[in-house]
């Protein structure tokens, strides 16, 4: 298939915005690979300028080692997907997916054989004879992805393709995605501002914000190890929870200060902390790494702040508990027969081996 490189990309727009600031990225053959990141961080100026429908300011884009950054769209080898799918109204689902196919001087044999391979895979057989204004959105979404197929690609570039469907097609779909990848093993790019859905689908993910990459690396590593405290926020849900607290020293020891409880760190992290001793510093809580102390099994070692209840959600086997704690709205996650109530007074249990700190100037992960 192919392999993608973006060297230094930069877009400046005619009014001055520096939308895209030294992008430079790699996307390995048959690798799906996510841009992640919040409405106008860039994202969608990217794809469109490696589809070549922008150029950019500077910087250059290479295919196989080979430079494509002045070509046109048609000499790319590439195909888009769209936010809207952008099928022809007036064409039938045949008409839509061989459209390119005849436009290219494909003959009549080399049609069959290529639209005969898309059909099985996505299994649309029976929306030939269908127009757009027919199909469902899930059905459009297959339908563009066929179109895209049948110009054999080296590279599939999705912009957000499943924004606009309500949250179970959306689900479905992203399983569908996923298999169609793993059946093809095209090299792919493939935008959203859902994290949820980069997550679920990824080989890697590349995280921006402001024109600019804040961290490349799996939904795992970004997870459980992410280099600032904007990408810790933007992954996970519900939100990380972030705190202002104070490292102190005491009988050759660190702790982490937290009002009303105090955190022993690990000694494999003090040659890193040792410097913000009885300085401020950032911690980040996950969610599901607090418990509520009544109905938490493990040992206590004095990993507990209490705090007042203020809002309770229910998300089907799970809750997602709201609790006021010195200023802060912390979240914690707990089974549905946690029978925790608002307006509660409760005891917070810190799993303090998952904690993440964080330096409160650069934002940057220090453990």
């Amino acid at each position: 298939m192919a392999t993608l490189r973006l060297e230094k990309i930069n877009k400046i727009f005619p009014n001055g915005e520096h939308v895209l600031k030294d992008i430079s990225i790699e996307v390995n053959d048959k690798e799906l690979v996510t841009i992640l990141g919040p409405t106008g961080c860039g994202k969608t100026t990217l794809l469109r300028i490696i589809a070549g429908v922008e150029q950019p300011t500077s910087g250059k884009i290479f295919v196989d080692n080979e430079e494509i950054t002045d070509l046109p769209p048609q000499k790319r080898n590439v195909a888009m997907i769209f936010q809207d799918f952008a099928l022809y109204p007036h064409m039938t689902v045949y008409d839509n997916i061989v459209f390119g196919l005849k436009s290219r001087g494909f003959t009549k044999q080399k049609i069959y054989r290529v639209v005969k391979n898309t059909l099985d895979i996505l299994l649309i057989h029976n929306l030939l004879e269908r127009y757009p204004s027919e199909l469902s959105f899930g059905q459009k979404q297959r339908v563009a992805v066929a179109r895209a197929i049948t110009r054999e690609p080296k590279i599939f570039l999705f912009d957000e393709p499943l924004s606009n469907l309500d949250a179970r097609l959306r689900e479905h779909l992203r399983v569908e995605l996923k298999k169609i990848h793993q059946k093809l093993g095209v090299t792919t790019l493939y935008v959203t501002h859902d994290q949820t859905e980069a997550m679920s689908i990824s080989d890697r993910i590349i995280v921006m914000r402001d024109g600019m990459i804040s961290q490349v690396g799996t939904p795992y590593e970004l997870y459980f190890f992410p280099q600032d405290t904007f990408v810790a926020k933007f992954i996970g849900s519900p939100e990380i929870n972030l705190i202002v607290a104070r490292i102190i020293g005491r009988e050759n020891n660190l702790y982490v200060d937290l009002k009303d409880s105090e955190i022993l760190l690990p000694q494999k992290w003090y040659q890193k902390v040792e410097k913000y001793k009885d300085n401020e510093i950032v911690v980040g809580i996950r969610p599901e790494d607090l418990y509520d102390r009544l109905w938490y099994e493990g040992k206590i070692f004095g990993n507990t702040i209490r705090g007042k209840v203020d809002t309770v959600e229910m998300l089907g086997d799970k809750k997602i508990v709201f609790i006021e704690w010195y200023g802060y709205t912390l979240r914690m996650v707990v089974p549905a027969y946690d029978e925790i109530s608002t307006n509660e007074i409760v005891d917070v249990v810190i799993d303090t081996n998952k904690i993440l700190l964080f330096d409160p100037n650069t934002q940057k992960r220090i453990v």
